[in-house]
């Protein structure tokens, strides 16, 4: 997901008003199809926005939306264990 808003900020950063499904496949070197879910995911979670209307046969006008948090790490580091093993088996 941190790609596809990257690449929509990335677009929007070069002068486009806003960002298409075709542009963020171009840039990315991948199918359209692929390009359309992953925004669509971003859009579900509100990391993009669509300012056109949802309809058969329209293009999407993507913008950003809310930011996205920052990295989190879901498990420790090396260091974080090793120093944790440590501090057990001095016990």
């Amino acid at each position: 997901m941190r790609q596809t808003v990257t690449t929509v900020e990335e677009i929007l950063a070069e002068g486009e008003e806003i960002a298409t499904v075709a542009a963020v496949a171009k840039k990315r070197k991948i199918d359209r199809s692929a390009a359309y879910r992953r925004i669509r995911q971003c859009l579900d979670r509100g990391f993009l926005l669509n300012d056109e209307p949802f309809g058969k046969g329209k293009a999407m006008r993507i913008s950003l939306g809310d930011p996205m948090p920052e990295d989190q790490s879901l498990l420790p580091t090396v260091e974080q264990v090793i120093a944790l093993v440590k501090k057990l088996s001095a016990r």
